[in-house]
């Protein structure tokens, strides 16, 4: 468990389709309320069906506690790893151990943000991270801060292996200090290299032409890292 004096980030968050649940339970909770008292108001009042539509409220009013009880997660980022609670139950990823940090969803074009992010361990255990309320920090990006952590963990494994000589196996790429394959597309590194997100797929640029390489952000491993990886190797590359 995370310390307080460690904890950078601490939130909560419920799935997208929460609201929508909460408006359908408020809506058949407030219409049973208003169509039992009017059946039990009438001048031969419906008992059964007047006690029954206010018994169907109640449900639906408990069921909106009940689901906002098991529907809420909790998350703690700190220096040590990631952990996520929900229904009481703890997944605990710390950077330190062999992790992999997926994208899962991005918005804008010409300079996009991560809006959701995905910790994976080769054991199975995931930590997927979207919208998280932080009430000390309101504007905080958390997953972010999450590939912030990640990254700054992942870089120096990753760049070891690369100057070994290793191919790094990032997801849907691949990658050694000769060569980039992502999708179908195979680059020599001793030519320039850039990338852009287009619709969520990435394209490749050399010289004053992109090419889709058919292959989602979201399908790539450590995607900044692989940036890195990327200009490291420019750098190294001797003056033309």
């Amino acid at each position: 468990m995370a310390t307080q004096a460690s904890t950078v980030l601490e939130g909560t968050s419920r799935p997208r389709w929460f609201g929508v649940a909460i408006a359908l339970l408020a809506l058949i909770a407030l219409g049973g309320a208003f169509f039992g008292h009017s059946v039990l108001n009438r001048m031969v009042p419906d008992k059964v069906q007047g006690f029954g539509a206010l018994a169907l409220s109640g449900a639906a009013l408990l069921g909106a506690i009940l689901l906002g009880a098991l529907a809420k997660t909790g998350l703690t980022i700190d220096n040590d790893g990631i952990e996520l609670r929900r229904g009481g139950k703890s997944t605990r990823i710390r950077w330190s151990e062999a992790h992999d940090l997926y994208y899962q969803a991005m918005t804008g074009s010409d300079a996009p943000a991560l809006e959701n992010a995905s910790v994976r361990t080769a054991d199975g255990r995931r930590i997927d991270v979207g919208k998280v309320t932080v009430p000390e920090k309101p504007n905080a990006n958390v997953p972010k801060a999450i590939e912030q952590y990640s990254t700054a963990a992942n870089w120096p494994r990753l760049q070891e292996r690369l100057e070994a000589g290793e191919q790094l196996e990032l997801g849907r790429a691949r990658m050694s200090r000769d060569r980039l394959e992502l999708g179908d597309i195979s680059h020599p590194m001793d030519r320039p290299i850039c990338f852009r997100i287009d619709q969520g797929v990435i394209q490749v640029g050399s010289g004053k032409s992109w090419q889709s390489s058919k292959v989602r952000v979201c399908d790539v491993a450590n995607y900044s890292c692989l940036l890195r990886a990327i200009g490291q190797v420019a750098q190294a590359r001797p003056p033309a």
